[in-house]
């Protein structure tokens, strides 16, 4: 059995235009000048005119610094709505902080930030920045997100022959391009097409929600004193690979840990899962990001010694684990995240941030101390991850989690009162992100009161709440299971003689599709499979009038259905509904049909059953 461990965020601006107009781009242009492989030089220039309060955001500054960045300008000059001056700004008025991203985040970056709006409106920023990098690959968009047009965007860059670049387009068709070379100096000029506000249309395929884009990359950089070759994948894996050497040897305290383990496992799988929980009940995570932290991970005894890992740290330790106990295993490179758009398998470039860990289908999520063994969730989930092997770098997909992986059972016998009050009873499972997305499994972590997390869940608006338990990750799979029992006041509404009574007490988890038919595909990204029993005890002196009838309904994502029976003699009313649709690229034009479908669904929640007195 082998394994492998989930690495560097990437901001994605997503445009998202509207009917109106809250900033104008005059001109924007980015020049990029490749020194060497150590140095890359930046010079921004925006002309931006705001023209309302919503359009603001432009006027709000901020950059951040470190070993690997360095800025040397960043002027802002401010005109009225007549073109006179009348404010300006340098770098010197920025004020200056380390940057703290959360807790448990220890980077040796500062967050730099200016507030330049205005009162009045119209009025422009004419901005300029110059700063220098460690040449990573840079990524240029000819837009801007919010409701903003932009009319000129060009990006320019040059370099000697001698540190050679390569580039990838995002809509190539609205780009120009001018490519000379003089002497032993390249330059290429990047020009946005015909510049127009487009319209972002809801759940659109991921490579079509980004604006024109283009990725420069440099085939080769240096980081710290290792050399980073960017033709080949296998090359990249070989420069982490170097990166990380000398950091797997595992101090005599924590073999002799794993030798108890692995004399109580036998087979392969017991014993990858007893490492793994050893890993969690040991070791926290905290990010380490000082010097050469954001790409070196730390050694194996220094995890051990300190107790705390980042996702390098703690991927590097379990690697170094697992080998040690002779189950083959990976640490891998990936993005983590809802945005998959900067995925290019076929383009090697550094757009990780993540690094679990794999041993042969089974990966690992070293950095939680919860996580089922095997399971990804959404985090890591059907993408492309870069192994690192003895070879280099491998690229491979992790497993899409399926909508029956995605699931919730849900069996619930209401018990009906004369007076209309009632005693629910709910026997509950749910299964990986249909388990994440209630608030049972998020109370497993916070401590929520139990009244909270029964409140949220169920459509009841006045209960008492008489007993809850919950199962988590039973036989170690990505589920729980909730038992609870509450009596419900006025759950039956009163409409005369007549009794109205909600049977759906939890909700469906539906996706929001927009009314547009589509010229793209659009995408969902992960499919939900629900089936919902409910049972009702009406007791004596009612009965149901015209129980609705069944129905199905169907689109190319997924079905629907319900139906309904009347056990005259038990006095038992029960409805069923099964409901699952799928992950997938759909045609565009039938994003209508399937509002429509899942509209439909929707309303099932809203189901009313009629009770007359007999």
């Amino acid at each position: 059995m082998k394994f492998l461990f989930p690495f560097v965020l990437l901001l994605i601006h997503v445009p998202c235009f509207g009917d109106a107009i809250d900033a104008i781009i005059e001109q924007q242009s980015a020049h990029l000048t490749l020194k060497s492989n150590t140095r890359m030089e930046v010079t921004l220039h925006y002309k931006i005119k705001i023209l309302n309060e919503a359009g603001d955001h432009h006027a709000i500054h901020e950059f951040h610094t470190n070993r690997n960045r360095t800025f040397k300008k960043f002027d802002i000059l401010v005109n009225d709505a007549s073109g006179n001056q009348i404010a300006k700004y340098n770098i010197k008025n920025f004020q200056s902080t380390p940057y703290i991203r959360s807790l448990g985040f220890f980077e040796d970056i500062r967050t730099n930030k200016l507030d330049t709006r205005q009162r009045s409106y119209p009025y422009t920023l004419d901005i300029t920045i110059e700063y220098a990098r460690i040449p990573f690959e840079y990524k240029w968009e000819f837009g801007s997100s919010g409701n903003t047009t932009v009319l000129q965007s060009d990006l320019y860059i040059s370099g000697n022959l001698d540190t050679p670049f390569k580039y990838l387009l995002n809509h190539d068709s609205l780009i120009q391009i001018n490519d000379q070379s003089e002497g032993t100096i390249r330059t290429m000029h990047f020009e946005l097409k015909n510049p127009k506000m487009q319209i972002l249309e809801n759940m659109l395929s991921s490579d079509d929600k980004i604006i024109p884009s283009a990725r420069i990359t440099p085939l080769e950089f240096q980081y710290g004193k290792e050399i980073c070759s960017l033709e080949s994948w296998e090359k990249f894996g070989n420069f982490i690979q170097n990166l990380w050497a000398g950091r797997q040897s595992l101090p005599m305290e924590a073999m002799a840990e794993l030798d108890a383990l692995r004399k109580k496992h036998s087979d392969a799988e017991s014993l990858a899962r007893a490492v793994y929980s050893y890993v969690q009940n040991k070791f926290r995570y905290v990010y380490i990001g000082y010097g050469l932290g954001g790409m070196q991970a730390i050694s194996a005894t220094d995890t051990y010694k300190t107790g705390y890992g980042d996702c390098k740290g703690l991927s590097n330790f379990t690697n170094a684990a697992m080998n040690y106990v002779g189950i083959k295993s990976y640490s891998a490179l990936i993005y983590g995240g809802s945005d998959t758009s900067n995925e290019t398998p076929d383009y090697v470039s550094d757009w990780f941030n993540h690094f679990p860990e794999i041993g042969d289908t089974t990966w690992l999520e070293c950095t939680s101390q919860s996580t089922p063994f095997g399971y990804t969730s959404d985090f890591t989930d059907n993408r492309w991850t870069m192994l690192i092997t003895e070879t280099g770098g491998v690229m491979a997909r992790t497993p899409a989690l399926p909508a029956t992986a995605n699931f919730g059972m849900r069996n619930v016998v209401i018990e009906m009162m004369p007076d209309g009050d009632a005693t629910i009873s709910a026997d509950l499972k749910y299964g990986s992100l249909a388990m994440e997305a209630t608030a049972f499994y998020r109370r497993e972590f916070t401590g929520q009161e139990t009244h909270r997390a029964f409140n949220a869940e169920f459509d009841i608006k006045s209960f008492d709440l008489q007993n809850y338990t919950c199962e988590r990750f039973g036989n170690g799979k990505p589920e729980i299971t909730v038992k609870t029992t509450a009596t419900a006041r006025f759950f039956g509404r009163k409409a005369g003689s007549k009794l109205l009574i909600s049977p759906f007490l939890l909700k469906l988890y539906v996706p929001s599709i927009d009314t547009l038919a589509l010229s793209k595909p659009f995408h969902i990204d992960h499919g939900y499979q629900y089936t919902d029993s409910v049972q009702i005890n009406i007791g004596e002196g009612y009965s149901p009038e015209n129980l609705p009838k069944p129905s199905k309904i169907a689109c190319d994502a997924g079905n629907f259905e319900i139906t309904y029976h009347f056990d005259p003699d038990g006095k038992i009313i029960t409805v069923v509904r099964h409901f699952i649709y799928h992950a997938g690229e759909y045609p565009g034009d039938q994003q209508k049909d399937m509002h429509l479908f899942f509209k439909e669904v929707k309303k099932s929640d809203q189901t009313m059953l009629v009770l007359g007195k007999v």
